[in-house]
């Protein structure tokens, strides 16, 4: 799925743009894995082909966004740590299972 996003709990004036490859979550994927992407970059960075390595596998990738980028809202006093807690938020409104 391409193209979502989600209100951040701890601060619901942003959003957090995100995709999702591979298994689907509501089908109970084995694993979930967290793709980063670099700066510049944005939920596209991840390629179909690995999408379809992912799927095979019963892994889900979730592609969140940095602050600024795509479909999330910008974050002004942003620090590294901060996208930790929005990835964190993520994680938690998807129920994903063990990330890696």
């Amino acid at each position: 799925q391409d193209g979502l996003s989600v209100k951040l709990p701890t601060n619901p004036s942003r959003t957090l743009g995100y995709a999702l490859y591979g298994h689907p979550l509501t089908d109970h994927p084995t694993h979930a894995l967290l793709f980063l992407h670099g700066t510049p970059g944005s939920r596209f960075f991840f390629h179909p082909s690995h999408a379809a390595l992912a799927a095979s596998r019963r892994i889900a990738v979730i592609v969140p966004e940095r602050p600024g980028f795509g479909l999330s809202s910008p974050h002004p006093n942003r620090t590294l740590l901060s996208f930790a807690d929005d990835c964190a938020a993520l994680l938690d409104a998807l129920h994903a299972p063990a990330v890696y």
